[in-house]
């Protein structure tokens, strides 16, 4: 399983850009800390999509979560300003453990 955390916009985005994506490869986890993401991929999974905010939020930044396992692809989307408690785990999860290819 291959889990990749891809950020867009905010105060910062020239920063970010043609910056590689965040990266992890479960193959190289403890095979504890493999199955703890795959709890919270499936977490997230669940938690679906949050409704975009009512009111416009231009300098919010949004993350894209890339699953790549057992032969599927799933993709997750969201901002800062409307985001799951599962996504924001996942996602804080990635940016700890994650490296730049």
């Amino acid at each position: 399983m291959i889990v990749s955390l891809s950020k867009h916009g905010g105060l910062a985005a020239g920063i970010r850009l043609r910056q590689p994506p965040l990266v992890v490869d479960a193959k190289a986890l403890p095979p504890e800390a493999a199955r703890d993401l795959g709890k919270m991929i499936d977490a997230a999974v669940k938690a679906g999509e949050p409704p975009s905010p009512a009111e416009p939020h231009p300098d919010s930044m949004s993350y894209t979560i890339t699953v790549e396992r057992g032969g599927t692809t799933v993709t997750l989307k969201a901002r800062n300003s409307a985001m799951s408690s599962p996504f924001r785990e996942l996602r804080d999860w990635i940016e700890r453990h994650g490296r730049r290819n």
